[in-house]
């Protein structure tokens, strides 16, 4: 009987759930929080939270970079920890293809790029599964009210027979639950840009409104890369300008109670390790209680994981994770995303890619094919490797998932570009005219 008391060790070393909970909390009512395991490491971080860091790292030292497609700059990741509650970045994604993948002697390097698509309203054309109906916060809140009704009837059942550290443990569930139903209740997020959102989503690009395309990694020489495309404002609001929340004095007061209670929580749970007889059994009543309300949580959030960034308003559509054999064939692939530049479209590839001979001549490559062969890659007028590339971009770029969303996402923004294709001749011609020009 003795093992079954050390089941929960894990789940009261460290916090797993703090900061996704307060987020869902503090974001929507369209969300349950997932019940909250003890803290230990990091309580200070938990005591310490303020309005204006909820939704950053929570104490992670690693940073997330992002470079802007439209205006070729870069910068550090804010609200890290919303969009990895979103569902935007994440570090467990696409990893399905990579074996088979390392197994090809011509592969030096893949990459796997995530695209998705934020927009303000769904999809043009495609029915918007993700976005949270308007019955969602009643049905959540009464997840929260049974929750809770079944953590005090089970504390009360332990009670009835002398079970006290049970009725404890329970006890601290309830408090836990009460107290992000209160913060959820007294809060909201406030998103930077709104106003300008609004006016872009009212013209569109087909009256100026500006279009960019966010990419993001863990480092510049990640090979994993997020992607976001959208309007500029909502972009910015999203991973440029901080999150801010009401209430922040509810914020504060509230992490600290957490903070106690999951201490309260831990040292019960590690009071009971080794015990036997009837006390052995409550960590795992305990577990099994926890685990069962993390239930409804989770389908929830699988369901509408972007209902957290309703207040902007925003909707997510991903498409399927893209693999690709180089990075340049990655950043080829890119580069070709709608876009309103305000600079040239490979000054991306700055944080990237050195800016040398080598990388000229391949992007005076990719410039000839899509400008002369109206995207078509022609093999006498670009170089085998550029050939490579832009053919890989090519077939990511017409995927029947990411075709659809990409043609739902020009319609909803009002994406209008001429596209020119030049007969045989033609291209010869200005192939030797682009050639002669580079000679002078």
């Amino acid at each position: 009987m003795k093992i079954i008391s050390y089941l929960p060790i894990a789940l009261y070393a460290e916090s797993l759930r703090v900061r996704s909970a307060l987020i869902r909390s503090v974001s929507t009512p369209s969300s349950v929080a997932p019940s909250l395991t003890g803290c230990v490491r990091d309580v200070g971080e938990l005591w310490e939270t303020t309005a204006s860091d909820l939704f950053e790292d929570f104490g992670k030292t690693k940073t997330y970079n992002v470079a802007s497609l439209r205006h070729g700059n870069s910068f550090q990741l804010a609200n890290r920890g919303l969009l990895e509650v979103a569902g935007l970045i994440s570090s467990h994604k696409r990893h399905a293809d990579h074996a088979q993948m390392l197994h090809d002697a011509d592969i030096r390097r893949y990459t796997t790029v995530h695209v998705s698509f934020v927009t303000p309203i769904g999809l043009s054309g495609i029915s918007d599964e993700t976005e949270p109906p308007s019955w969602l916060p009643g049905v959540c809140q009464a997840v929260v009210v049974l929750e809770i009704l079944l953590e005090i009837s089970v504390g009360a059942a332990m009670g009835a027979f002398g079970v006290w550290d049970g009725s404890v443990l329970m006890g601290c569930m309830v408090v836990n639950a009460i107290v992000l139903l209160f913060l959820q209740r007294k809060t909201s997020m406030i998103f930077a840009k709104v106003p300008d959102l609004k006016d872009d989503k009212k013209r569109t690009a087909a009256d100026g409104a500006a279009l960019d395309v966010h990419v993001i990694s863990e480092s510049w020489n990640s090979c994993h890369l997020d992607v976001l495309a959208g309007y500029s404002s909502q972009l910015h609001g999203l991973t440029n300008l901080p999150v801010w929340t009401t209430g922040s004095w509810t914020v504060s007061v509230t992490s600290r109670i957490l903070s106690v209670v999951l201490l309260i929580q831990a040292a019960v749970l590690a009071s009971l390790v080794g015990a036997s007889g009837v006390d052995a059994v409550v960590p795992l009543a305990w577990l099994a209680v926890h685990t069962l309300t993390l239930i409804p949580p989770a389908v929830i959030h699988r369901k509408y994981p972007c209902a957290v960034l309703a207040p902007q308003p925003a909707t997510v559509h991903s498409a399927e994770t893209l693999q690709f054999s180089s990075r340049r064939s990655a950043l080829a692939f890119i580069v070709m995303l709608p876009v309103t530049s305000k600079v040239p479209r490979w000054d991306l590839l700055d944080v990237f890619m050195p800016n040398n001979k080598r990388r000229q001549e391949w992007q005076e490559d990719l410039d000839m094919s899509q400008v002369i062969s109206g995207r078509e890659p022609n093999p006498r007028i670009i170089s085998a490797a550029a050939r490579t590339h832009l053919e890989e971009a090519m077939v990511a770029y017409r995927s029947p998932r990411l075709s659809k969303y990409l043609s739902g996402y020009k319609q909803t923004v009002r994406f209008l570009k001429l596209e020119i294709t030049f007969s045989e001749e033609v291209r010869n011609f200005l192939y030797k005219v682009f050639q002669n020009l580079k000679d002078i």
